[in-house]
């Protein structure tokens, strides 16, 4: 599998980048942590990443079991970061997924994925506008991710966004 590799320094981005996200007045925009206390946000969240990674070009076709997920996923990637995982949602349902991990003053981008009866409407590029900004104002420097080459449109959006290739 090669990746590329991408970063965007942070001191680069306009004070106003989150209100980006106001084209989308029919979503709702918000953090895990907004709703970590929910019994439902495992499975929620579970079945998000799980179809986001299937749908990822350049994957294997394979993901982790529920369980797998909640014993050796959910508590390092998502629920310890809770407050860098940007959510949208169309009424009930999580249509998208924007993910950091910090690291010092560092972020680590993870998987960003929408589901795909929502892609192609700026929904990516709107969450990971809000992750920036976000990040921004935790004082984060930059933020480094890693895309497989096949996955045009995550670099368009990466690109977009002012990240550059790096590696």
């Amino acid at each position: 599998m090669s990746e590329w590799r991408y970063e965007l320094n942070l001191s680069q981005v306009p004070d106003d980048w989150a209100g980006r996200n106001r084209r989308y007045p029919h979503l709702r925009m918000f953090r895990l942590a907004d709703v970590i206390q929910e019994p439902d946000t495992p499975l929620q969240l579970y079945e998000l990443v799980r179809e986001g990674v299937l749908h990822t070009p350049g994957h294997d076709g394979t993901f982790e079991t529920y369980d797998t997920f909640l014993d050796r996923i959910y508590e390092t990637s998502y629920f310890n970061h809770a407050q860098t995982q940007y959510l949208a949602a169309d009424g009930e349902d999580w249509i998208a997924l924007s993910s950091v991990q910090v690291q010092e003053e560092e972020g680590v981008c993870g998987l960003t994925t929408v589901r795909p009866s929502h892609r192609r409407q700026g929904i990516a590029t709107a969450l990971k506008s809000w992750a920036i900004a976000d990040c921004r104002n935790r004082g984060m420097a930059r933020l480094v991710t890693r895309i497989h080459e096949k996955n045009v449109a995550m670099r368009m959006v990466n690109e977009r966004l002012g990240f550059r290739r790096i590696g």
